[in-house]
């Protein structure tokens, strides 16, 4: 009679972060092999239930002169529901002038792409500015909706 090995090397770990988590939990005795087995999908469920990704957004600005706008596109990368989107972004004038706003927000459906476009008649400290280009996104807060 042959009998399963005592200790098999599980799958990856699906979630680092959790430290709870261990290969080792997969272990076979012959007698109780389906007991072993529930107990693993039981762990494994927990361990996955557990690993919950972070909400990751991008955003990324552009200046358009001629509608005189700053044309921003946000992009949901990580998620499972609608984000909530919020950033500051500033610009260079050829005079030296930094305009900026801030709070800008807006929401993101998941594995989507929300273009905002910001005014510069929006942004308080924009009146003098010469040529606008060079816009900087700073501060990107995301949460779940």
């Amino acid at each position: 009679m042959t009998s399963a090995p005592l200790h098999r090397a599980g799958p990856k770990n699906p979630c680092p972060k959790n430290p709870w988590w261990s290969p080792d939990v997969i272990t076979y005795a012959t007698p109780m092999r389906s007991l072993h087995r529930v107990s693993l999908l039981l762990v494994l469920g927990t361990a996955t239930a557990a690993c919950k990704s972070e909400p990751k957004a991008s955003v990324e600005c552009k200046v358009d002169e001629k509608k005189s706008i700053l044309d921003c596109d946000l992009v949901h990368n990580q998620g499972s529901g609608p984000l909530k989107v919020c950033f500051d972004v500033s610009y260079k004038c050829n005079n030296n002038h930094k305009p900026s706003v801030t709070d800008q927000c807006e929401t993101v459906r998941p594995g989507d792409r929300t273009n905002m476009h910001i005014s510069f008649n929006d942004v308080a400290d924009a009146v003098g500015c010469e040529s606008p280009a060079s816009p900087k996104v700073a501060n990107i807060k995301v949460s779940e909706k």
